[in-house]
């Protein structure tokens, strides 16, 4: 009887923290069971285990850096030795381009196999914090990685994209948006974006109603500017219920809502499909908390003229829509390429591991002797 080992993935969201248990299969990782728990703002003053139903053991978890570095290779057939090798001729550009003590790692998907090569690095200090949050909640982190990276990993249970077009993955929380395009192998390109807050109400300039195309389409991909125009809208924020500006008419807030990120998703894929060159994105998938608005995919799928759909249609017996990172994270396609944690973590950690392999093995030894020694 075969073993198959088990992966516990986490993601700490919105006060939330969202579970995935995985199992690794000969067609590579599946989904065995999920589920939420109340992260807790502070671990010290909460009772014993504020994720005291989080199941134990050791962890893979996600790393929301804003000066994170993700770039991608697209190599030929090549051992993954020699994916090491440029991996390591490339380390010294990718960590110069942080400005202080930076973790690097690098992830190739199969050995021999023609194939991308993901290269990250982010820094030190954050990757310390994001361990010491999950070891504070009793939870050793075996895998910290980039969390567009895990997004990107969704692609491995969605349908294929039609006519081998590039997929959008839409991942709303209540303060950030997070594009991650992807082709059939996972992540080829990513932005976050800030979103406004639902209970704030959007008017326009002099109080009126708000452009409905504040970024026309200049008819040119190569002055697209990925960073938002700060005037074009703004927000009031307001205790009572809203009414129309004498201006013009009201809009209503999921409408505007809508309008800017559809807004953010055509500038995305203009600077993908123009300035990038990659390829035609052909449709779009949306996750995370802010998803379970009903209302956003059918807004979206309107504006951009393409499907949208939340992610867990894709998913049989879908854990929350919300847990999109575990579950990209519990469909890793490798122990341990692509992890920020510190080296000398790592080391720490692969050698308490060896320690309590011996220890067992010396048990079962000790076992074994003294069966054998009350049979003679």
């Amino acid at each position: 009887m075969i073993r198959r080992r088990t992966h516990l993935s986490v993601d700490s969201c919105d006060g939330v923290i969202y579970w995935v248990r995985s199992k690794e299969g000969a067609r590579g990782p599946f989904l065995v069971d999920w589920g939420q728990v109340p992260s807790g703002t502070d671990p010290a003053a909460q009772p014993a285990h504020p994720a005291s139903s989080l199941p134990a053991g050791s962890v893979r978890a996600a790393l929301d850096s804003p000066t994170l570095v993700l770039q991608r290779e697209n190599l030929p057939a090549m051992k993954t030795a020699e994916a090491a090798l440029i991996a390591g001729r490339r380390t010294p550009d990718i960590i110069d381009s942080i400005d202080e003590e930076a973790c690097f790692t690098w992830l190739h998907l199969e050995s021999g196999q023609a194939g991308p090569l993901w290269l990250c690095a982010a820094p030190t200090a954050e990757s310390h914090e994001a361990s010491e949050f999950w070891s504070s909640r009793g939870n050793d982190v075996a895998l910290l990685a980039s969390r567009q990276l895990a997004l990107g990993n969704l692609v491995r249970i969605l349908p294929d994209a039609p006519e081998s077009g590039l997929t959008a993955i839409l991942n709303l929380d209540a303060n950030i948006g997070t594009c991650v395009i992807c082709d059939g192998d996972g992540w080829v390109f990513g932005r976050e974006f800030p979103l406004y807050d639902m209970s704030e109400e959007v008017v326009g300039p002099e109080g009126g109603p708000p452009d409905p195309d504040p970024y026309p389409d200049s008819g040119s991909d190569s002055d697209i500017d990925l960073d938002p125009d700060p005037d074009a809208l703004e927000l009031v924020e307001t205790s009572a219920q809203p009414t129309a500006p004498e201006a013009g008419p009201a809009f209503g807030m999921l409408d505007i809502w809508a309008m800017r990120l559809a807004t953010e998703m055509r500038r995305t894929f203009r600077y993908v499909e123009g300035e990038l060159a990659l390829g035609t994105v052909t449709r779009l998938w949306v996750s995370g908390s802010s998803s379970r608005i009903s209302e956003i995919c059918p807004l979206l799928s309107s504006r951009l003229e393409m499907p949208s759909t939340p992610v867990g249609d894709a998913i049989p017996d879908s854990p929350n829509n919300a847990a999109a990172v575990a579950i990209g994270l519990a469909l890793w396609p490798n122990e341990t390429g692509g992890n920020l944690l510190p080296r000398s973590m790592i080391e720490a950690r692969t050698r308490t591991i060896a320690r309590r392999q011996l220890l067992s093995s010396l048990g079962s030894v000790s076992a074994i002797l003294v069966l054998a020694a009350v049979a003679m």
